[in-house]
């Protein structure tokens, strides 16, 4: 896990190679105690005055009981524009992190944009569905 406790090293170490986003995201072990309420994303995933720069668009998901997806992509418009993925036809946005280098959308059309996320203690094991809509908009958990 990644993010499996308040002095986890590897809150800072998580990076999205298509936006390029840098070590500036996690860099406070407070990271590992934000989480969002169920159903709901708000602007405030992070509690630190440290993380204020980790946005909605990159944040943490919070799977009922614990952290075990530790790169969800948030959007918190109704379109998916280029910057988050590479391809108008959503295959080729990937996760850089350590052994998790699946494509995270199946769909050549975005009609079951299947993320694939890494998640603990396997990190290659990628298999949770966020977003099922045909225009890649609805966020689920």
């Amino acid at each position: 896990m990644h993010y499996n406790s308040q002095n986890s090293p590897q809150c800072t170490a998580v990076h999205h190679n298509a936006l390029q986003f840098t070590t500036m995201y996690y860099n406070s072990p407070q990271c590992t105690t934000s989480h969002h309420k169920a159903l709901q994303f708000t602007t405030r995933h992070y509690n630190s005055p440290q993380c204020t720069r980790s946005t909605t668009m990159h944040a943490i998901h919070h799977n009922t009981v614990q952290f075990t997806t530790v790169h969800t992509m948030h959007h918190n418009a109704l379109q998916f524009t280029k910057v988050h993925y590479n391809s108008p036809k959503c295959n080729t946005m990937r996760h850089n992190a350590p052994k998790c280098n699946t494509m995270h959308y199946s769909s050549p059309q975005c009609t079951r944009c299947t993320t694939m996320h890494c998640n603990s203690p396997k990190r290659n094991t990628c298999a949770t569905i966020h977003y099922n809509s045909p225009q890649c908009t609805t966020i689920h958990h």
